[in-house]
């Protein structure tokens, strides 16, 4: 994942320490991944410089991801998918069920990138179901190219080629994004 520099000054008083940490919170909250408030987080993981009893989670998620929110929408794919769990836990208890499935908005996420991505293999034949596990494997899916290749009878050369133009794209389009979401959580106060 591209760092983001390190602002000259930080803000003793932020919630968070990173913006890794202040999204993953944000977006875990809103997806019900997290039982507690943020009170509860902040005594389970001290020092924590706070916001004060009075804002609760919800508040807190609602005032994060409301800045997400006013930022372009590839922007809001990036973040969602860097930083929503791939899986969420499933208590179905059907014999089939594994303990977990796909989140949905992490797949939204995905497939909304890879919609985008075609732009970048102008000139291709290009292979929708490529496209999204190159994205996925960008956000950490662990599947293998020659794989990808395999499953949509692609050469895995045209799937080497399309995933280096596509990885570039992405590199370039998250640091954009964490760069711009690092700028709006300094100036509403919520990363130090």
């Amino acid at each position: 994942m591209p760092q983001v520099a390190a602002a000259q000054t930080a803000n003793p008083d932020a919630p968070f320490d990173s913006l890794r940490e202040c999204l993953r919170w944000a977006y875990n909250h809103t997806q019900g991944m997290h039982k507690d408030s943020l009170a509860q987080f902040q005594a389970r993981n001290p020092p924590w410089r706070g916001l004060g009893a009075g804002l609760d989670g919800a508040h807190t998620a609602g005032l994060i991801l409301g800045q997400i929110g006013l930022m372009e929408r590839i922007d809001r794919a990036i973040l969602a998918a860097r930083h929503l769990d791939r899986l969420t836990p499933c208590d179905c208890k059907a014999p089939c069920c594994c303990g977990h499935r796909i989140n949905v908005p992490w797949q939204s996420a995905i497939g909304e990138l890879a919609q985008e991505a075609i732009k970048q293999l102008s000139g291709c034949v290009s292979h929708t179901r490529l496209r999204q596990g190159i994205v996925r494997r960008y956000f950490g899916s662990g599947e293998k190219l020659k794989d990808l290749a395999s499953l949509v009878s692609c050469d895995p050369d045209t799937a080497t080629n399309h995933n280096a133009r596509v990885v570039d794209w992405l590199k370039r389009k998250e640091h954009h994004a964490l760069s711009e979401a690092d700028r709006r959580m300094k100036e509403i106060g919520m990363v130090a």
